[in-house]
């Protein structure tokens, strides 16, 4: 269906063009200079270009779809004045600590050992844990 919706809008288009190029309006474009292939590769690739645009957003759209219907968005469930375990992937683990925050650098600002976004964990005690981000293997709420 759709490639006959395109192959009728080319048809309609290329001899929209052909009759303006020659520059009649009666049907009987006579022009006989070999451009009109030139208007016809053009449009096949405007076409096609739109065609593939448009099927591509379809297609993620369906696709974001389908995963919403089986797999509901989770939303961001880390909350600060929350307690949570969390585990490094050095196997290390901090029990009952509070988020605090997240520490971004600027960018003229020189990092120790290029740690930059450290994740900051306050204890019950009230001591602070920074912690790189990619070595949290996992946070469990308690």
């Amino acid at each position: 269906m759709i490639f006959k919706l395109f192959l009728s809008v080319f048809l309609l288009c290329s001899s929209s063009i052909a009759h303006a190029k020659c520059g009649d309006t009666t049907g009987n474009h006579d022009c006989a200079d070999g451009t009109d292939i030139w208007a016809y590769i053009v449009i096949a690739i405007v076409l096609m270009v739109i065609y593939g645009y448009v099927s591509s957003k379809y297609s993620d759209w369906k696709k974001k779809k389908n995963r919403e219907a089986n797999f509901p968005q989770a939303e961001n469930s880390i909350k600060k004045g929350v307690a949570y375990n969390v585990i490094l992937n050095s196997g290390h683990k901090f029990n009952t600590v509070e988020v605090l925050g997240v520490i971004e650098n600027e960018e003229d600002e020189i990092t120790f050992a290029n740690w930059e976004g450290l994740f900051v964990l306050v204890q019950e005690n009230g001591k602070k844990i920074f912690v790189k981000r990619a070595s949290i293997r996992f946070i469990e709420e308690v």
